[in-house]
């Protein structure tokens, strides 16, 4: 898949810059895995809720797929296990794109107008604000999270070569599909 094979080149040149991110630097363990799934798993995950809106389904998919690489790694680094982290991104995923389009306005605006910069800022800063009291709120909830005090590297490398082989089971499935639709009916 085209998606793959840019984020695989992406990150080995990013990794030839700067090769002490590959094992020290956590976020940019987090924003491959989470990236990996979105684009290895969402289409999948998303067709387990076709009884959802379209909205909904794709909230679900995003999260769902992000979050199935990223919470091991999550549990294994930091001891803990966020139970409702998946309802909290499902809730904040819409602010997010809205934050990233808001922050480049304040740039773009800033550069040709500054009282229009301001107010971009102004706005920009109220949605971050929102999004950092609902997350506050909900880390804030007994039980939030449970504390697992260690993961086995062994349950960690299983877990990851099971999704590596679900993985390409959707890729050779989607292979063959594409095929057979490229063959001509006798």
């Amino acid at each position: 898949q085209l998606a793959v094979r840019l984020l695989l080149m992406t990150y080995a040149v990013m990794l030839l810059l700067n090769p002490f991110i590959l094992p020290y630097d956590v976020s940019f363990h987090l924003s491959f895995l989470a990236t990996f799934g979105i684009i290895g798993f969402q289409k999948k995950i998303e067709s387990y809720f076709m009884f959802l809106p379209k909205l909904a389904r794709e909230l679900l998919g995003t999260t769902l797929s992000a979050q199935l690489l990223v919470l091991p790694y999550l549990v294994s680094v930091f001891g803990q296990l966020s139970i409702i982290s998946i309802l909290v991104n499902v809730i904040i995923g819409p602010l997010v794109p809205i934050l990233m389009f808001s922050t480049a306005g304040v740039t773009v605006f800033g550069a040709v107008f500054a009282p229009l910069g301001i107010f971009a800022g102004f706005i920009t800063t109220k949605i971050a604000w929102l999004l950092t009291a609902i997350v506050t709120f909900f880390s804030k909830l007994p039980l939030a999270f449970v504390t697992i005090s260690s993961v086995s590297l062994w349950l960690l490398a299983g877990y990851y070569l099971f999704i590596l082989i679900w993985y390409w089971n959707i890729e050779i499935k989607k292979s063959a599909r594409q095929e057979s639709n490229l063959r001509p009916s006798p």
